[in-house]
């Protein structure tokens, strides 16, 4: 796995679990209001929804207006972009080769 694949896969780790935040809006921003700081919040994040550490604190940091349903909607697209290129890369690597 190169450099770029790996940062590839680590934005579209993130990418999913702020996908399943705004699926769970109300849950997530429960969660949060209820935590006693960040340390709490992402512990609540990673225990409720499976997250690890870095998509817990990228939820932290998201900002409000990425709750709008045309955010949710670029998000979505995003993802759908970022598998749909993970899929052909990795049909490209494992097809045999030509000689």
């Amino acid at each position: 796995m190169t450099n770029n694949d790996g940062r590839r896969a680590e934005r579209l780790s993130i990418l999913r679990a702020l996908a399943v935040c705004l699926d769970n809006t109300a849950e997530v921003l429960g969660l949060v209001a209820e935590s006693e700081g960040d340390d709490d919040a992402v512990h609540s994040l990673t225990t409720r929804f499976g997250f690890d550490r870095l998509q817990a604190r990228a939820i932290l940091a998201m900002q409000v207006r990425r709750f709008s349903r045309t955010e949710k909607a670029i998000l979505n697209s995003e993802i759908a972009a970022m598998e749909t290129e993970a899929e052909g890369q990795l049909a490209v690597e494992t097809s045999p080769s030509e000689t």
